[in-house]
């Protein structure tokens, strides 16, 4: 059964640019070993809270070792407000209803 992830995270103030940068540059290594595109949106209230999407999953372990040799590559956390750090979601489709 696929599995779905979200991952929330602070981004600096003045660090738009970079993190969006950093942020592509995963979802490019992401989709290149797992062919998974991964989305980015922004909470309408708060534009610093970021949020990555990444859906259909089928080997949790295996793709998160990548995405997390991608975040490393990418130098995304440098971009994070301070103190934060990503916080990781998983969730499965519900069952069916009787």
């Amino acid at each position: 059964m696929a599995v779905h992830l979200y991952i929330y995270y602070r981004v600096a103030d003045a660090a738009d640019r970079a993190a969006a940068e950093a942020a592509d540059a995963v979802f490019e290594r992401v989709r290149s070993a797992t062919g998974i595109d991964g989305r980015r949106r922004v909470r309408r209230d708060e534009p610093q809270l970021w949020m990555e999407i990444y859906e259909g999953i089928d080997d949790a372990d295996a793709f998160a070792s990548v995405l997390d040799a991608a975040v490393t590559t990418s130098g995304l956390a440098r971009h994070l407000a301070s103190g934060e750090r990503r916080h990781a979601e998983w969730f499965r489709d519900p069952p069916p209803c009787a």
